[in-house]
């Protein structure tokens, strides 16, 4: 309702350009973008979920195969910790989501 009325007095010539029109029209521009549609951020979500689980399964083979060429780092706690396989799949994974999200932007 309020942005018919703002475009019939724009369209007579009365549009109201004092200090404090501008300002509640900002306000108003600002309170439309903070209350965002749930179907916009649950999409988003949706997205993002969707960009990591391709990475991870795009990743899995390749790291079971790069896994037998890292040489083995031991933490010495307890029964011992192998640290290299947390890296080179962290490091897997993260070169497969900048992947697969500059590949999502390009199409």
């Amino acid at each position: 309702m309020a942005f018919d009325s703002r475009t019939k007095e724009m369209e007579e010539g009365e549009a109201d350009t004092s200090r404090s029109a501008i300002d509640e029209r900002m306000e108003d521009q600002r309170k439309d973008k903070d209350t965002e549609p749930q179907g916009r951020v649950a999409h988003r979500l949706a997205h993002a979920v969707i960009v990591y689980v391709v990475a991870v399964l795009l990743a899995l083979p390749l790291f079971i195969i790069i896994d037998a060429f890292v040489p083995e780092l031991i933490l010495p706690v307890g029964t011992g910790v192998r640290v290299d396989q947390l890296l080179v799949f962290l490091a897997v994974v993260g070169a497969f989501i900048i992947l697969v999200k500059r590949y999502h932007l390009v199409m």
